[in-house]
């Protein structure tokens, strides 16, 4: 095929080895007897390093749970207290001028009728009262 072709030929000549795989001999550490325990050791050692490596994730990830539990608790607070101030900027923005207004004298109005009172009881004796 010609796209085929074109592959082989672009591919870079340096990705090619030279020599076969089989014929790379073992680090010196490895020995090539055949009753060495040279593998199983090797893997005994990556499956402890590969459990202990699952054992961290899992707490990480134990961990990263407890953190976005947390953040998304707060996101809530946040956004009940968002809630409440925005009602009572809209309640303080829709006030009626007018009624503010006439109400706030209403209160003013009460106020001093029960300053004048409490100022005109506290001069009264039990014996002025009884009269």
């Amino acid at each position: 095929m010609v796209g085929q072709e074109r592959l082989e030929l672009s591919r870079p000549k340096a990705l090619v080895p030279k020599t076969s795989v089989s014929a790379i001999p073992p680090p010196a550490h490895w020995s090539t007897e055949p009753d060495s325990n040279w593998l199983r050791t090797g893997l005994q050692a990556a499956a402890s390093t590969i459990s202990q490596g699952l054992v961290q994730l899992s707490t990480l990830t134990e961990k990263n749970g407890r953190n976005e539990q947390f953040l998304t608790d707060e996101s809530n607070t946040h956004d009940s207290t968002l809630t409440v101030l925005q009602t009572q900027i809209d309640n303080i923005e829709q006030v009626n001028i007018a009624d503010a207004s006439t109400r706030l004298t209403q209160l003013r109005t009460q106020l001093d009728a029960s300053f004048r009172i409490t100022a005109s009881l506290s001069g009264l004796t039990l014996v002025d009262f009884l009269k």
